[in-house]
């Protein structure tokens, strides 16, 4: 992610006014400070999940079982029901930051025991292994109620600890001058502070070398094997790591509700999680954020959308039943069609996301261009003997380099040999002829003219054969040069790719010397490459 200070500041602004706007607003209060933080819960599941689905490409449906395990483990010993239930001596109430290093590592390890059976399966299969563990953590949930009470079932836990250290809690409203800090507020901020650390824990993640395996896992499975990464522990580690993040916010959701309980964590929750990091764009951090805060608040929006519209629509349109009125605008219904139309359209229009992941752009590499003149025989040996040191289990291509400097030497009276290096290794070559100086009826004798380039196969793609064409054209326009041309053999359907799209025209078709079939290209040299 680019760092761009002015937009830092302002949207650390916004992020530290917000709830104080929320607050205070006619129509919206403490309930809406609650969506915000609903959302910033959210956004740390779609961060976790990213990890798996966004950065390693694991389809992964049951991701709501290590929310599930996060919040009953921070329900468990941070309230009073084991002591209620017969199972503890006193009530539980471990450190917070106990909790939630415990429900990170058990979410892990949990992670790391789905990943393992999983290791070779792949998109549908694995989608549906991973499904079925989700429902087995909620099915366990509900029925570990007996023979002893850990989890009450479908009933859930009640009496949970808010986040506190010692004495200080969150359910404590402060008074800062004229700002009041609600415990709601509280809850906010720490969230807000949470939620930073997650994502630069996901950014580092995502720019290290994990973060590289993951992605080339991603993109090829066979070829990341091929180049020696150990598929199996890169798997585990993308598990563990996304379940971790599960574990944290599950903790965090028992702290701020108080109570836990089987129907947070169903199917349709770990389905919205996906859509949340497909609709904002896998692998992006600022797009499954935003596609988090999306579906948090605007179903919300749409419920109190539907509160207002739904009397006028009865008190106006006489001719539809109110009761067809009240099904039409059922706001669960509602929210499931907008959502479903919602991806339909992004995967027609945005198939990457609302915003799509950065793709890491690897820089070309340096390439030096040295200048030789053809006459110079002892630099140009020189140049020679180190091409065939380097080329010597390449001999053609070696045979190739050296006919650029016969021919350019020999076919003008002083020509200029232009070498392309790359740490000291010679990759390529081509000849440059001032007007006037090339003994060849086939060019005007005005035309400077570029002669046989030459490129290693092991640095095809660098770009080479495109810098060495530009370096003559440069030369060209120093000499004031009108035209450039150049000869080539048609069978050279790269080189005559490269000169096509460089603005070379064809200009006639000619044989060489050997009778072989050559074309002659042409081009101002005024007109941009």
């Amino acid at each position: 992610m680019r760092f761009h200070p002015k937009k830092t500041i302002a949207l650390a602004l916004l992020l530290v006014v917000l709830p104080f706007v929320l607050h205070g607003a006619p129509f919206l209060g403490d309930a809406w400070v609650r969506v915000a933080c609903f959302s910033m819960l959210y956004a740390m599941l779609a961060l976790g999940l990213n990890i798996v689905v966004g950065y390693a490409g694991l389809l992964d449906l049951g991701y709501i079982g290590f929310y599930a395990l996060g919040a009953y483990l921070y329900a468990l010993l941070a309230s009073p029901h084991l002591f209620s239930a017969g199972l503890a001596t006193t009530p539980t109430d471990w450190p917070v930051w106990l909790i939630l290093m415990l429900a990170a590592v058990l979410a892990g390890v949990a992670g790391a025991l789905l990943g393992a059976p999983t290791l070779k399966l792949r998109g549908d299969y694995l989608a549906i292994v991973t499904l079925g563990f989700g429902e087995i953590i909620r099915i366990f949930v509900v029925n570990l109620d007996r023979p002893f009470d850990i989890t009450s079932g479908s009933q859930g836990i009640m009496g949970i600890q808010p986040l506190h250290a010692g004495e200080l809690s969150v359910l404590t409203t402060w008074s800062i001058g004229p700002v009041t800090l609600t415990p709601v507020i509280n809850y906010y901020f720490v969230f807000l502070a949470l939620i930073l650390l997650l994502v630069q824990v996901s950014h580092r993640l995502e720019n290290s070398r994990i973060g590289r395996a993951w992605m080339a896992l991603r993109e090829d499975e066979v070829a990341a094997e091929a180049t020696g990464l150990n598929k199996r522990n890169i798997k585990l580690l993308a598990f563990s790591m996304g379940a971790a993040f599960g574990g944290i916010s599950g903790a965090l959701f028992a702290s701020f509700q108080q109570f836990v309980s089987p129907e947070s964590f169903t199917l349709g929750e770990s389905t919205m999680l996906l859509v949340m990091v497909v609709l904002g764009g896998m692998g992006s951090i600022p797009g499954v954020i935003i596609g988090a805060v999306l579906l948090t608040v605007l179903p919300e929006v749409l419920r109190d959308v539907i509160e207002w519209v739904h009397p006028l629509l009865v008190k106006h349109v006489s001719l539809v039943n109110p009761a067809v009125w009240t099904h039409l605008l059922d706001a669960g219904t509602l929210r499931m069609l907008i959502f479903g139309l919602a991806l339909i359209l992004m995967m027609r229009y945005r198939p990457e996301g609302l915003w799509r992941r950065r793709h890491r752009h690897v820089p070309r590499e340096q390439i030096t261009i040295r200048r030789y003149q053809a006459t110079d025989y002892a630099a140009v040996n020189q140049v020679a003997l180190d091409a065939f040191y380097q080329f010597r289990k390449d001999l053609d291509h070696w045979q190739g380099f050296v006919d650029v400097l016969a021919s350019t030497a020999k076919l003008a009276d002083d020509a200029e040999l232009l070498v392309a290096e790359k740490n000291g290794v010679v990759i390529g070559s081509v000849g440059y002829v001032a007007p006037g100086r090339l003994r060849e009826p086939v060019f005007q004798p005005d035309w400077g003219v570029i002669r046989m380039l030459s490129v290693h196969p092991d640095a095809r793609g660098l770009g080479v054969g495109r810098q060495l064409v530009e370096a003559c054209i440069q030369r060209a326009q120093r000499d004031g040069v009108s035209t450039l041309g150049l000869h080539t053999s048609p069978i050279f359907k790269t080189a005559v790719r490269l000169y096509q799209q460089m603005g070379f025209e064809h200009h006639q078709d000619l044989p060489d010397r050997r009778g072989a079939p050559c074309a002659v290209y042409v081009r101002p040299v005024g007109q941009g490459a």
